[in-house]
């Protein structure tokens, strides 16, 4: 799809139809994150998220609204309560587009990926959890030259996605979850 025609409902119909890999959660902790779509003058991006600076674990990477669920809670509920927590965005202001493949962590989260349209307002960061937020457009996004994959240096048969935008790089499990997303967007629906 070219970036110029990717919008909200562009998005939520390719998503309609993609069947998206779940995993089996054996043992590991529950989570699940909101991917934000965001029109700004005139053209489609995603919201990334920076983590904040004090926090135990991967502070200052660049992330996606999301964390671990709570007992009883659904994986969109726990997407929808943690933006409202980290932004200050309430869920009735989002708009379900759909789900992309499930994710693994390698601190042993088990990640459900989800796609929400986020209307553009001014956001409440909780500076507990966020440092500052970035959006980047479509065009950026899908432009290849801005991709690059690298094996782990851990294990060298996992690859790691890195996407080098203007205004951030986005790598690990937020690059694995963009390349997913991407190449739902990519493939020509009418190809199969």
């Amino acid at each position: 799809m070219h970036p110029s025609t990717l919008t909200p409902g562009s998005i939520a119909s390719r998503l309609r139809t993609y069947p998206f890999k779940t995993i089996r959660n054996i043992g590991m902790k529950p989570s699940s994150v909101l991917i934000p779509v965001v029109e700004r003058d005139g053209e489609t991006g995603l919201l990334f998220t920076e983590r904040s600076k004090s926090m135990k674990h991967h502070a200052g990477q660049i992330s996606f609204p999301g964390g671990r669920m709570e007992q009883g809670e659904t994986s969109y509920g726990c997407a929808l309560r943690e933006t409202e927590e980290e932004i200050g965005v309430p869920k009735e202001e989002v708009t379900q587009l759909g789900r992309i493949d499930d994710v693994i962590s390698p601190r042993g989260f088990h990640i459900q990926c989800h796609v929400g349209h986020l209307p553009d307002r001014e956001l409440v960061l909780n500076p507990d959890e966020v440092e500052q937020t970035f959006w980047v457009p479509f065009a950026e996004i899908m432009d290849q030259s801005r991709h690059e994959v690298r094996p782990w240096k851990r294990i060298k048969a996992v690859e790691v996605h890195y996407f080098h935008f203007e205004a951030c790089l986005v790598w690990g499990v937020t690059g694995r979850m963009l390349h997913c997303l991407r190449e739902c967007l990519m493939v020509d629906p009418n190809a199969r």
